[in-house]
């Protein structure tokens, strides 16, 4: 999940804010102020003896965990960087942080190298900031009680993404386990099978004891790997596929001079939701139905092409592997880009084209293995 608001970088690295982030503000300021004695208690130091208020330590608490969250991403992604990866950003919302991180390596050492990193990291703080709330206990009340809960939300966060539920990070240590015996695909989808049941375990002791943020913990896990499993499968099936045998060259070109209008009735009489579009300076992007729709009926004779289409796209040769081109895509968030061959442009790459020849390899492959041989 991208986009949010940029914070900063760290080593060229943009760090975003979710929106979601801002629900965890008003729910820690209220749980401080119904149970901020217990709190203090909880830190071996007393309400009386804390300068600052319930309110000021619930939005503290909340810049802690997510910076625990920031520190624990980046364990992924230095370790990710020293593979050869590319990393495009980290994104901290509401139930943790998503590092967007392109070619990831396949080897199973070092995915495990890279998931188990990031537990360690947290667990590393933990003890460090619980050993500092020893030497402060008594000294320092306020610096006691954040020190405390410092260690304990990094070792929460630790020990909790080492359950081996995919697609947390102990569930792909242990698809990185099962991949040399099983294969990438039948050990992803053990690691998915074991997720859904801890999910289903967690989702059901979050209804029966009121904690309905470890119920949204357990959607996101049901979700996140039964998502990344079916992904896995389909880049599977496309290993080795060329971008030139997914192409659409029938795709009608326009000229980013012209009317909305004429795009859309291009668009309607080829029966085609994407058109390559030629800018100026030769410049070659496309506009999409959805692109059309955005602007009011009325308007369509009024603005035109180039107004709308996106020229930023990357181009996708021809002869790249599928699966390149779908990295490039996820980077920029697209669901379309121009192909090339040479220096002509033959046509178009959509997503939609992709996932449904790794659906029908999918259906039709066990009975094309199984075939018996022309004789």
């Amino acid at each position: 999940m991208s986009g949010g608001i940029r914070l900063f970088s760290v080593r060229g690295i943009p760090i975003r804010l979710h929106w979601t982030f801002f629900l965890v503000l008003p729910w820690l300021a209220f749980a401080m102020a119904r149970q901020f004695a217990a709190f203090a208690a909880g830190a071996h130091t007393s309400r009386d003896a804390l300068l600052l208020s319930p309110g000021t330590w619930g939005f503290m608490l909340a810049v802690l965990l997510f910076g625990s969250v920031l520190l624990h991403e980046l364990g992924h992604v230095f370790v990710a960087r020293s593979q050869g990866s590319q990393v495009h950003e980290i994104t901290l919302m509401l139930l943790g942080g998503v590092s967007h991180i392109g070619h990831v390596s396949r080897e199973p050492r070092a995915e495990a190298k890279m998931a188990v990193v990031g537990p360690l990291v947290s667990i590393a703080i933990a003890i460090v900031a619980y050993a500092a709330h020893l030497v402060f206990e008594g000294i320092a009340p306020d610096l006691q009680f954040g020190l405390y809960y410092l260690s304990h939300i990094n070792l929460a966060i630790g020990l909790f993404n080492l359950v081996p539920a995919f697609p947390l990070d102990g569930g792909r240590v242990l698809r990185s386990v099962l991949e040399p015996r099983h294969g990438r695909v039948r050990a992803t989808a053990i690691a998915a099978t074991v997720g859904r049941v801890l999910s289903v375990a967690m989702g059901v002791w979050g209804l029966l004891s009121g904690n309905f943020l470890l119920v949204l913990i357990a959607l996101f896990v049901w979700g996140g790997g039964t998502a990344e499993a079916v992904a896995v499968i389909q880049r599977e099936k496309l290993e080795g596929v060329r971008v030139l045998e997914l192409t659409d060259t029938n795709v009608a070109p326009v000229y980013g001079a012209e009317t909305l209008r004429r795009a859309g009735d291009v668009m309607l009489a080829t029966r085609s939701p994407v058109l390559l579009v030629r800018g100026p300076e030769g410049r070659v992007g496309v506009v999409t139905a959805d692109d059309v729709a955005r602007v009011p009926e009325r308007d369509r004779d009024a603005r035109t092409v180039d107004q709308v289409a996106r020229f930023d796209v990357p181009m996708a040769d021809a002869s790249d592997l599928v699966n390149d081109a779908l990295d490039a895509m996820d980077q920029r968030q697209l669901a379309y880009v121009p192909v090339v061959r040479g220096s002509w442009v033959v046509g178009v790459l959509s997503r939609e084209t992709v996932f449904r020849a790794a659906q029908l390899d999918t259906t039709l492959r066990p009975s094309m293995d199984n075939r018996p041989s022309a004789a």
